[in-house]
């Protein structure tokens, strides 16, 4: 993957927005790409980032909209629960399918 340096045109921009599905913003975007994980390794990774019990992030996870949810209303899911070399063949299996959707809306 290229990099990209600010006197370049970006042929497609990514925000990052945490809460996009629970506010129902999902129609000020293209796109809704979600990064899953199973449950219990979310938990676990959070768990081990974060330092905090698994009873907070449980809590915080029944305010969120269900996985179910997440992965139903999104337009592509990249699957993060293998390891990071897989990781990275998603992410920029991805990228390159944004990359030949931007070229389709250009003029």
């Amino acid at each position: 993957m290229e990099a990209w340096n600010e006197t370049q045109k970006s042929p497609y921009v990514i925000h990052m927005i945490p809460l996009l599905l629970e506010k129902r913003l999902e129609g000020t975007v293209d796109r809704v790409l979600v990064v899953d994980v199973p449950p219990e390794r979310q938990i676990s990774r959070v768990i081990a980032r974060d330092q905090v019990s698994e009873n907070e992030v449980r809590a915080i996870l029944a305010a969120q909209v269900s996985r179910e949810e997440r992965i139903h209303r999104a337009d592509d899911v990249i699957d993060n629960s293998r390891g990071l070399l897989e990781l990275q063949a998603a992410v920029e299996a991805m990228h390159q399918e944004y990359l030949a959707m931007s070229l389709m809306k250009d003029p």
